[in-house]
C-alpha cells in the first residue's frame, strides 16, 4: 500500500487516510504542517514521532473525535495557533512537559480537556490558549513563562485552582475572566 503521508522538506503536509489512530512514530519529519489533519472526522488518537519539534497552525483544527495526542518522549515541541481548536472531545495530551510554547487559541473549545500540566520548558502561552476549556479544574503556570496571553484561561467555568509559581513575571489582562468556580 502506498504511504498515506505526504512529507516534504521534513514537514508532514497531509495524511490521506480514514484511520482512527494515526501512528506516526515510524515516520521521519520535524513538524506537522499547517492544516495537515484539518477536519479528519474519524481521527481519535495521534502518536507523534521522536525528533518532531513543531505543530503548525490549525494542524488538527476541527478533528471533532480526537481524544488523545501523544507527544515525543525526548523532543521539545512548540504548538502554533489554533492547533487543536474545535477538538471538542480532546481529553488528553500525553507528555505536557515537552511543550515549549502554546500559540493563540491552541486549545480553544476543547471542552473535555481535563488537565494542564506544563513542564519547566514552557515559555509562551498565547491569547485565549485555553478559552472555553470548561473541564479544566486545576492549572499551574510555571515561572518559566515569559509571555502569558490575554484571556489565556477565560471562560474555563469549572476551573477551581490556579497556581502561579514564584518568580513568574508575566500576567495578562482578563486571564481568568469568566472562571466562575475559582
Amino acid at each position: 500500500m502506498k504511504n498515506p503521508s505526504k512529507i516534504k522538506k521534513w514537514q508532514l503536509l497531509s495524511r490521506r487516510s480514514r484511520e482512527v489512530c494515526a501512528d506516526l512514530r515510524e515516520e521521519s519529519f520535524l513538524s506537522v504542517g499547517k492544516r495537515a489533519f484539518y477536519g479528519k472526522r474519524l481521527l481519535e488518537e495521534v502518536l507523534l514521532p521522536e525528533g518532531m519539534t513543531a505543530v503548525k497552525t490549525e494542524a488538527f483544527y476541527n478533528c471533532r473525535r480526537l481524544k488523545r495526542v501523544v507527544l515525543p518522549r525526548e523532543s521539545n515541541v512548540g504548538l502554533s495557533e489554533s492547533v487543536f481548536r474545535g477538538c471538542r472531545r480532546l481529553q488528553e495530551i500525553d507528555r505536557w512537559e515537552h511543550i515549549t510554547q502554546i500559540g493563540p487559541r491552541a486549545f480553544e473549545g476543547c471542552i473535555l480537556l481535563g488537565n494542564f500540566e506544563p513542564g519547566r520548558d514552557l515559555r509562551r502561552l498565547g491569547d485565549r490558549a485555553f478559552y472555553g476549556c470548561v473541564s479544566l479544574r486545576q492549572v499551574t503556570v510555571p515561572a518559566s513563562v515569559s509571555a502569558l496571553g490575554r484571556e489565556a484561561f477565560a471562560a474555563c467555568t469549572e476551573l477551581e485552582s490556579v497556581t502561579l509559581e514564584e518568580g513568574l513575571t508575566a500576567l495578562s489582562p482578563r486571564m481568568l475572566s469568566g472562571c466562575l468556580s475559582l
